[in-house]
C-alpha cells in the first residue's frame, strides 16, 4: 500500500526489496561448505613458531597383521596390505610437508597469500610423477589453523598471476576486499573488477568473477549500492 501511494508498482517494488537481499548470508561465517569428516592431516604451529603437518591417525585405516593360523598365501597379501598402506603414508606426509612449507604466508596472513601450486612443480621438488602427486593430493583434508581445507585447494585451476595460477579461495579474497573498499556511492561493476585484478597482474574473465563473487556470497554491484550492500 504504501509503494502504491508512492506512485510505485508494488510487485516492482518488492522485486527491488528482494534483490537488495543477500542470497547466501552465510557465506559471511565461512567461504567453503563445512567439511564434516574428519581430516587426514593436522596442521600445527611448532614451539619455536614454525609449522608442522602430521598424519591424524585417527582417520587412518588399521591394519594389523597375525601370522596364526593363516596361509602363507594369505599373510603375504596381508603384508603387502601393510607395506602398501605404510608406503602411502609416508608419501601423503612428504607431499603434505612440501606443500604447507610453501604456504607459510597462507597460515600466516590467510588466504590471500596462498601460493599457486601445481602438480609438476611438486613432483620435481620431490621426484615424483605428476600423476603420483595429482593421485595424493586427490580427496584429503587439512585441518589448519585458518580451517579444514582439502589439499585441492593449493592446486588451483582458476586465474593466472604470471607464470602460476591464483588458488581460487585467493581469488574470491582478493574480490571481496576490493569490494569492501569500493566507493559506497560506485559499486564496481564485474568488468571494473576484471580491470582491477588485471592491474595486480591477475588475468580472469568477466565470467570467472562472477562466478567467483557469487560463491563469496557477494551480490552484483546494482544491489551494492544505495542501502543494498550486504557486508
Amino acid at each position: 500500500q504504501a509503494a502504491a501511494h508512492r506512485g510505485l508498482d508494488p510487485f516492482a517494488a518488492l522485486v527491488a526489496q528482494l534483490r537488495r537481499l543477500d542470497p547466501k548470508p552465510g557465506a559471511h561465517f565461512g567461504d567453503a561448505p563445512e567439511l564434516r569428516r574428519a581430516p587426514d592431516l593436522i596442521v600445527e604451529r611448532e614451539a619455536g613458531g614454525g609449522w608442522r603437518v602430521a598424519l591424524n591417525r585417527e582417520a587412518l585405516p588399521a591394519v594389523s597383521v597375525s601370522a596364526q593360523g593363516t596361509s602363507p598365501a594369505a599373510l603375504a597379501a596381508a603384508k603387502w596390505i601393510e607395506r602398501t598402506l605404510s608406503r602411502r603414508n609416508r608419501m601423503v606426509l612428504e607431499v603434505a610437508a612440501h606443500v604447507v612449507a610453501r604456504q607459510q604466508a597462507f597460515l600466516e596472513t590467510g588466504p590471500v597469500a596462498l601460493v599457486p601450486l601445481t602438480c609438476a612443480e611438486v613432483a620435481r621438488a620431490l621426484g615424483y610423477h605428476d600423476s603420483t602427486i595429482s593421485r595424493v593430493r586427490s580427496g584429503l583434508l587439512l585441518q589448519t589453523p585458518r580451517g579444514m581445507l582439502p589439499m585441492e585447494a593449493f592446486f588451483a585451476r582458476t586465474g593466472s598471476r604470471g607464470q602460476g595460477r591464483v588458488p581460487a579461495p585467493a581469488l574470491r579474497a582478493l574480490l571481496a576486499g576490493i569490494i569492501a573498499a569500493e566507493p559506497a556511492v560506485a559499486p564496481l561493476g564485474d568488468d571494473a573488477l576484471v580491470a582491477v585484478l588485471a592491474g595486480r597482474g591477475i588475468a580472469v574473465s568477466r565470467r570467472a568473477v562472477a562466478n567467483h563473487r557469487a560463491r563469496a556470497g557477494i551480490p552484483p554491484a546494482r544491489d551494492r549500492g544505495k542501502g543494498g550492500r550486504t557486508s
